[in-house]
């Protein structure tokens, strides 16, 4: 509207508290309408300024520390167009995720804002991934990979509501073309979804899924998950024979 209206936006600052993933939509969005770039500002309580990371992954240019005072947002917005000064953030490392050598996992998930936080952290940790956007892509995918055109994957995180078919019906599509093959292992499937009620976790279980990744999540909970189905062990055996 503010584009339309002759007067763009040219800086967005959004509180850090509302999490990567909505920051993130919200910049795209403002940058989708704008005809020139516009810059990102992310506000942190200061606890939280290793998390810049992510926010400059995501696309944020700098951030501000809670609370705000306004000198610190003249120096960091200015007074006209000029751009903002890049940031550099220490940030401590990430513990070592210990897993197999690059798995190869089918990121399953409808939302492309979602889709890119998802992969960039995957990749981070030396992930191969293939995004699908619905569950038919997805049962495609695994008809390839069973007629041996493409290779297996290690793991899939399936979104659970999407549309053309749900993860649901895709884990069931997928179980069946498994079996009636009698093929190798079907690789863990991980329901990835907002309701984190018992009742949407049961249903997620008899669909036949491995484990459950609620939204939004973070890097520990996702390298978590990881260790737990793309480690040595779990490629020996361990955890899926658990």
């Amino acid at each position: 509207a503010a584009a339309r209206a002759g007067e763009p936006f040219t800086r967005l600052i959004v509180d850090g508290r509302s999490g990567c993933q909505t920051a993130a939509r919200l910049l795209t969005r403002a940058r989708a309408g704008a005809p020139r770039d516009v810059q990102g500002v992310i506000v942190l309580d200061t606890a939280a300024k290793a998390d810049f990371a992510q926010f400059r992954d995501a696309g944020f240019d700098a951030y501000l520390v809670r609370p705000v005072r306004p000198r610190s947002v003249l120096m960091h917005l200015g007074t006209g167009h000029e751009p903002i000064e890049p940031v550099q953030v220490t940030v401590e490392p990430l513990r070592p995720v210990q897993l197999m050598v690059s798995p190869s996992v089918l990121l399953v998930e409808d939302n492309d804002i979602n889709a890119l936080l998802a992969r960039r952290m995957l990749e981070k940790v030396g992930c191969t991934v293939q995004h699908c956007v619905n569950g038919r892509e997805a049962v495609d995918a695994f008809k390839r990979v069973l007629a041996g055109s493409d290779a297996p994957y290690d793991l899939v995180l399936m979104d659970a509501h999407m549309p053309v078919l749900d993860g649901l019906e895709a884990t069931r599509a997928i179980k069946a073309l498994y079996a009636a093959q009698d093929a190798a292992t079907v690789p863990p499937i991980i329901a990835v979804t907002a309701n984190a009620f018992d009742e949407d976790r049961r249903r997620c279980f008899e669909a036949g899924m491995d484990d459950y990744l609620a939204k939004p999540f973070d890097r520990e909970e996702l390298y978590r998950l990881l260790e737990q189905w793309c480690s040595e062990d779990a490629r020996r055996g361990g955890t899926r024979a658990a």
